[in-house]
């Protein structure tokens, strides 16, 4: 897996080059090299300049030597929209002489923060999958009752369905928010049994629900 830092991201995002950001540190352009190739870290004093060009005024400093993912790149390309609409955006005037905020660029920031939320969360998701050693605690059949369950989970999203995902989604809210008494997993036993919502691939929903009595 190649991986970068984000001064190499940025440079292609804002269309610097090399030689333009050396310019602007007063700094060989060896020096950019070095750093892009990992040779050399970034000093903290060239951070700070770095982060003072006005093209980076909407870049967190973290970024500039941050070997980057998915979440930076989209944090970067934010930034990128956030500074064309500093420089792009107007206040005209309405047919009433009322002044009104005209921004180019604000639907592409807006896109780009359902993607960065989209991101985080898969980050996440993919950090649980590859953490399993707490699975070592739990007896086979609730490893595969957390196999099921995420099997399951994946299958109603592929169908695309949007009340069922949102009905999914609401019952997981619900669970997560709340203490799983007994007294409340024998109520939501019930209401999904009279709504016939336990059969075949649902079961797993019904073994987690079960209470002991």
């Amino acid at each position: 897996m190649i991986t970068i830092i984000g001064l190499e991201k940025l440079a292609k995002t804002f269309g610097l080059s090399v030689n333009q950001i050396a310019k602007e540190l007063g700094i060989g352009r060896q020096t950019i090299y070095d750093w892009l190739k990992g040779k050399r870290k970034i000093p903290k004093e060239r951070i700070e300049q770095l982060s003072k060009l006005s093209e980076f005024s909407h870049v967190n400093k973290d970024l500039f030597q941050k070997e980057i993912d998915e979440v930076d790149e989209l944090e970067i390309e934010r930034a990128y929209f956030q500074e064309l609409s500093a420089k792009h955006t107007e206040e005209p005037l309405d047919d009433e002489g009322n002044p009104f905020t005209l921004d180019p660029y604000y639907q592409h920031r807006e896109a780009i923060e359902v993607l960065m939320d989209r991101e985080r969360e898969l980050k996440i998701t993919k950090s649980l999958l590859q953490d399993d050693s707490y699975l070592e605690e739990l007896n086979s059949s609730s490893n595969e009752l957390y196999l099921l369950g995420l099997g399951t989970l994946n299958g109603t999203f592929q169908q695309k369905n949007v009340k069922k995902v949102e009905a999914v989604t609401e019952l997981l809210k619900f669970i997560n928010m709340n203490d799983m008494t007994n007294e409340l997993n024998k109520d939501l036993k019930e209401l999904l049994q009279k709504h016939d919502m336990f059969s075949g691939e649902d079961d797993w929903i019904k073994i987690i629900l079960d209470t002991e009595d």
